[in-house]
């Protein structure tokens, strides 16, 4: 796209308002750490993650990364992903200024349905448009892209406020089980391997979480907590120097040796050969 100079003019005022004063969008694949920690003091950010595989920090709590996965990260907190596959999608910056989380009833209802700064649902090819929509306006369009972009976002914050609300209404007492199994994810994974385990905490049968975990995700609640390790055991083989024994004892395995038949079972390769092969390219 070519433009005059008048509207070169009007382009860059643009993009000064939003990238210098109040909102930006990026591909995650755009960004380094350094730009987002700059920003950390002034933004509220939205993380949309399409694709990926790995751990992201945000202050103390640590996620595994999954597809559709959204995370609100308020001004002043810390985050960081350790990716094993690197994350594809959007982050979103927004200037207190921009947006007022306690004067936005959509917003704050969003913020509010977040548990541990993450928001479960499932977000689907809709968000994901409307987000390639926005992007589009701020790298490419002309003097009518702000009003565009706010009309956008709109409509984005809504939908997401929609799907977390039809949740709530749809097996409601499942879907807790199922967010509430999510949390204990964060903090027990890896410590604890067993599905009777966390089927006492959450005070229902092995059967029934694996029930609710197959309708919100098609996998068994055995497959989420191994595929969790599994990230977990990725981690620590790419970015410690931990040896396999470490890592088995970190992992809660009882022996290296059961530690390297499921990473083996799981992944195709046992751990020596993933960390080597793995840390090559990471350097190179």
């Amino acid at each position: 796209m070519k433009f005059t100079n008048s509207q070169n003019k009007m382009k860059k005022k643009i993009n000064k308002i939003f990238k210098d004063d109040y909102f930006s969008i990026l591909r995650i694949s755009e960004i380094t750490d350094n730009q987002i920690q700059d920003k950390l003091s002034e933004y509220h950010k939205f993380v949309f993650i399409t694709e990926g595989e790995g751990v992201v920090y945000i202050d103390s709590t640590k996620h595994i990364i999954q597809n559709s996965d959204i995370y609100i990260i308020d001004p002043k907190q810390n985050y960081k992903f350790e990716s094993i596959i690197p994350p594809e999608g959007y982050i979103m910056l927004c200037k207190k200024t921009y947006i007022n989380l306690e004067e936005s009833s959509i917003l704050y209802s969003i913020q509010n349905a977040s548990r541990y700064n993450r928001l479960s649902i499932k977000t689907g090819q809709l968000c994901t448009a409307i987000l390639e929509n926005i992007y589009t306006e701020f790298n490419e369009g002309d003097e009518f892209s702000p009003e565009m972009i706010q009309g956008y976002l709109s409509i984005l914050f809504g939908n997401l406020l929609r799907l977390s609300n039809n949740n709530k209404k749809t097996g409601a007492n499942r879907k807790n089980i199922y967010s509430i199994f999510e949390s204990l994810l964060v903090t027990h994974c890896p410590e604890l391997h067993k599905v009777q385990d966390y089927a006492e905490l959450l005070n229902t049968t092995p059967q029934n979480l694996n029930a609710i975990c197959r309708k919100h995700s098609n996998k068994s609640a055995s497959e989420i907590i191994t595929g969790r390790i599994i990230v977990e055991a990725k981690r620590h083989l790419l970015y410690t120097d931990e040896n396999i024994e470490d890592v088995s004892k970190i992992l809660n395995f009882s022996e290296p040796s059961t530690f390297t038949k499921v990473f083996k079972k799981n992944v195709g390769i046992n751990p020596y050969k993933y960390r080597k092969d793995n840390k090559i390219k990471k350097v190179s």
